[in-house]
């Protein structure tokens, strides 16, 4: 064992960031429960995080729900919840095409 993976395993056993990542998966299910309802079609991680990029208003409630610093750490976190995000031809084309920037 190596001092990143002793350190990774003690931030996984904290019990503050486990709090947080399950506020975090509630915050993101009913962000996408609400999305779903209000658009009246299914959404996808890579829906909701394409949403969250386009439309400023919603990125500016969930940016408040989340109390995250900015775009840039939110989709950080998401893609690394979501690792298959990174292989969404939707949200690569979207993310290349408005160059998000931190």
């Amino acid at each position: 064992m190596n001092k990143t993976t002793i350190i990774k395993q003690l931030e996984e056993m904290n019990p503050s960031s486990q709090i947080s990542d399950r506020e975090l998966d509630m915050i993101l299910l009913r962000m996408g429960s609400f999305l779903s309802i209000a658009s009246n079609k299914k959404i996808n991680q890579a829906k909701l995080l394409v949403t969250i990029v386009k439309n400023k208003s919603f990125q500016k409630c969930i940016l408040d729900i989340t109390e995250s610093n900015n775009l840039y750490t939110l989709i950080q976190c998401l893609l690394q919840k979501y690792p298959t995000l990174y292989k969404s031809k939707v949200l690569y084309k979207m993310l290349k095409r408005n160059k998000c920037q931190r």
